[in-house]
């Protein structure tokens, strides 16, 4: 695996990278272990609509365990700015303090990315299902 992206075997990038891809179900096993690669159809959904396109991206975004309880203790609410979310993951998640601000960062993104932070007048809201501007908007 290491080789296929073009870095070290040894490296701590190919334990964050497989660590990763393991907890969005891409690849089993890990560092000490063979890795393998999951099942295209359960790693790559084809949607047939829309709202099935939607409804994958947000059970891909969600599939890590933590992010699935940061989605269920923030949803229908005013979403944290990052300083609040940081020390919340350090201290209601128990996200080590070196990884807390790249874990912020990354589920910001994530949420961003599947359409579930919803900019209002009253700041920025973590929705529980994608929304979509409508052009012009």
């Amino acid at each position: 695996m290491a080789a296929a992206l073009g870095i070290s075997p040894g490296g701590s990038s190919l334990r964050t990278q497989g660590f990763a891809s393991s907890a969005y179900g891409l690849t089993g096993g890990g560092f000490q272990s063979a890795f393998s690669m999951a099942p295209l159809e359960d790693a790559m959904p084809s949607p047939t609509s829309q709202e099935e396109h939607d409804e994958a991206l947000v059970k891909t975004a969600l599939k890590p365990e933590l992010f699935t309880k940061l989605f269920e203790a923030y949803t229908g609410k005013k979403y944290p700015e990052t300083q609040f979310l940081v020390s919340a993951l350090k201290r209601n998640f128990d996200v080590a303090d070196g990884q807390a601000e790249a874990c912020a960062d990354i589920f910001t993104k994530n949420m961003k990315f599947v359409g579930l932070l919803r900019d209002t007048r009253g700041g920025i809201w973590l929705v529980e299902r994608p929304t979509r501007e409508l052009p012009g908007c």
